[in-house]
């Protein structure tokens, strides 16, 4: 379920607001096409029967519990949707050693997970567009996050030392790519203005049914 934080009045809270209401919510909300939303802390509601048929202990000892359990249900052939009219709002984090600390866990969580991806494409598991997705999903640490942030810095280097593409300074060389590599970050923000205050209340049930969110002849919600 989509999460909204509180006491936005604090920058940092402002920031993870940003982060879960807007970035995160609406890439959640376009992963219900493939039935793979990431199972979050808060507000997982799933079947009984479907937590039986990944064992006794649905809840792994990953420093992502949540992420292993969305993958162990993909695994299964279980469909993860969220509702889009109902959210959570639970309290950020304003220390810094503990927001640190915080996303450490995540991002090692998320990175341990690929262990995990064989299971996608053994036979029985979720259809082959939401194998696709988590596939693409576990591999974002790898080829994407790691790979640019060293690119990053040696181009950061490579423009102080440098000549850079933008006639003048370095300085203004490496500022010019720094603002292009942030400008998807204002495509967001514009995405994330309308949403910025909090939400109206919920209005009735929007969660949309499986056999029409992805396509199922049996609905198998979570």
């Amino acid at each position: 379920m989509v999460v909204s934080i509180r006491g936005r009045s604090h920058w940092a809270l402002r920031i993870q607001d940003f982060e879960f209401w807007g970035l995160s919510a609406l890439t959640q909300l376009g992963r219900i096409a493939t039935c793979t939303v990431s199972m979050a802390g808060n507000a997982q509601f799933a079947r009984l029967s479907a937590l039986d048929s990944v064992g006794p202990e649905p809840w792994s000892a990953s420093l992502t519990e949540d992420l292993d359990l969305g993958i162990s249900l993909a695994a299964g052939g279980w469909k993860v949707v969220s509702s889009t009219g109902a959210f959570v709002s639970q309290q950020g984090l304003t220390d810094p050693r503990r927001l640190l600390r915080q996303r450490t866990r995540w991002a090692q969580g998320h990175m341990s997970a690929i262990t995990r991806l064989p299971e996608l494409w053994r036979p029985g598991a979720i259809g082959f567009a939401g194998r696709l997705e988590l596939t693409g999903y576990l591999l974002i640490p790898y080829v994407i996050t790691l790979p640019y942030s060293v690119i990053q810095q040696l181009l950061l280097i490579r423009l102080l030392s440098g000549p850079g593409p933008v006639p003048g300074s370095a300085w203004l060389s490496a500022l010019t790519c720094y603002a292009m590599t942030f400008a998807a970050n204002l495509a967001w923000a514009v995405a994330y203005w309308p949403r910025a205050e909090d939400p109206p209340p919920v209005e009735g049930d929007r969660l949309p049914p499986i056999t029409e969110a992805c396509g199922a002849r049996e609905a198998q919600p979570l």
